[in-house]
């Protein structure tokens, strides 16, 4: 059965006090629900995935909030050295 968890871009709580809006959440599977929150990978404005291949697939209708991509950047995302 396929599954797929909300996860914040910008964390909720402190320190990070993200909001809990769509603009500021991503639709994964658990996985990568949990690398996104550990900062294994993160997200470019226009979609390339960091520490990952690829592009996150958005649908036309869901606005992404390019400012939590830009906190997710700077404050989890811990690239790993080659």
């Amino acid at each position: 059965m396929p599954y797929a968890d909300a996860a914040h871009i910008r964390p909720l709580g402190r320190p990070h006090n993200g909001r809990d809006v769509a603009s500021n959440i991503l639709c994964l599977c658990p996985n990568h629900h949990v690398q996104v929150d550990k900062g294994t990978y993160s997200i470019e404005d226009d979609f390339r995935l960091l520490g990952k291949g690829g592009y996150l697939t958005v649908e036309d209708d869901h606005a992404i909030d390019p400012i939590c991509l830009r906190y997710h950047r700077k404050h989890i995302y811990s690239p790993r050295p080659k």
